[in-house]
C-alpha cells in the first residue's frame, strides 16, 4: 500500500526539509556596441525537487514570483554549478537590486580582432574570490582555444544547435584581475552583423557582508521553516557580440 502524496512530505521537526536556492540577483545585458538593452534584478528561487514552489506559493512575497524565462547564454542566470540540465524550472521574484561595494563585477573587452576567419576575443574580469562565466559561440562557429586550455562543452539540452561553456574561477589570496581570452574560428565568411558569440560573467557574493542584502533578509524572514535555504547574492552581466 502506497500513502506516497497523502500527507506534506515536509518537516522541520522531522528534519525532512525542501532544499531551495534564493539568489538576490541583478542582471545586465549589452548588446555588441556595449549598449545595455535590457536590466532587471530580483531574487532567483531554484527549488531542487520537482514540486517546484508550489507548497510555499501561498506566502504572501511569493504569490509574485513569475517562472524564470530561459532566455540567453546558458539561460541568462547566474549558475553557480552547470546543472541546468537537472534544475528543470525556477522562478524569479522582481524587486530591487543588490547593492555591492566590495569586489564589484567589472568586465572589460580589452581586444576584439579578426584574421583569416579567426576571430580572438581578450577580456580583463575583475569581481570576488567566486565567479562564473558562460559563453556560447553562434551556429556556424566554433571554440578553437583560450588562455585557460582546452574547454570541453557542457550539456545544455535547452541550447538548440548551439554549444556551451561554462568557466567556475576561485581564488584565495587576490591577485588582482584575470585575464582571459578566446579565439573562435567560422565554418565561413560571415556577413557583417552575424551573431558570433554570446558572453556572460556573474559575480558569486557567497559569503561575508555581501552575500546578503535587506530584501533577501525580509524574503528569508517569511520563509517556513521546513525549507532548507542556500541564499547569497550575485551580480551578472551578459553581451552578445556581432562579426
Amino acid at each position: 500500500m502506497s500513502l506516497s502524496g497523502l500527507s506534506f512530505p515536509y518537516s522541520a521537526v522531522n528534519q525532512c526539509p525542501k532544499r531551495v536556492f534564493f539568489q538576490h540577483i541583478s542582471r545586465t545585458f549589452y548588446n555588441n556596441e556595449d549598449k545595455v538593452i535590457l536590466e532587471d534584478a530580483g531574487i532567483w528561487i531554484t527549488p531542487l525537487d520537482y514540486l517546484g514552489i508550489q507548497p510555499f506559493s501561498d506566502v504572501p512575497v511569493f504569490k509574485k514570483a513569475l517562472l524564470a524565462p530561459q532566455e540567453g547564454v546558458y539561460g541568462g542566470f547566474p549558475y553557480y554549478v552547470p546543472l541546468r540540465h537537472l534544475m528543470r524550472n525556477s522562478w524569479y521574484l522582481p524587486g530591487p537590486p543588490p547593492q555591492v561595494t566590495t569586489s564589484p563585477l567589472e568586465v572589460k573587452l580589452l581586444a576584439k580582432e579578426w584574421h583569416n576567419q579567426v576571430y580572438t576575443f581578450k577580456f580583463l574580469l575583475s569581481g570576488p574570490d567566486h565567479m562564473t562565466v558562460y559563453l556560447s559561440p553562434a551556429s556556424g562557429v566554433a571554440l578553437l582555444t583560450s588562455s585557460l586550455g582546452p574547454l570541453y562543452p557542457i550539456a545544455d539540452h535547452d541550447g538548440g544547435d548551439r554549444v556551451t561553456y561554462f568557466i567556475y574561477y576561485s581564488h584565495g589570496v587576490d591577485t588582482g584581475p584575470w585575464e582571459l581570452s578566446l579565439d573562435l574560428v567560422a565554418q565561413s565568411d560571415l556577413p557583417a552583423k552575424s551573431s558570433l558569440l554570446d558572453f556572460a560573467v556573474a559575480a558569486q557574493y557567497i559569503h561575508g557582508k555581501e552575500s546578503s542584502s535587506p530584501f533577501l533578509k525580509e524574503v528569508m524572514h517569511v520563509t517556513p521553516d521546513w525549507i532548507f535555504a542556500n541564499f547569497w547574492v550575485d551580480t551578472y552581466k551578459s553581451w552578445s557580440f556581432t562579426t
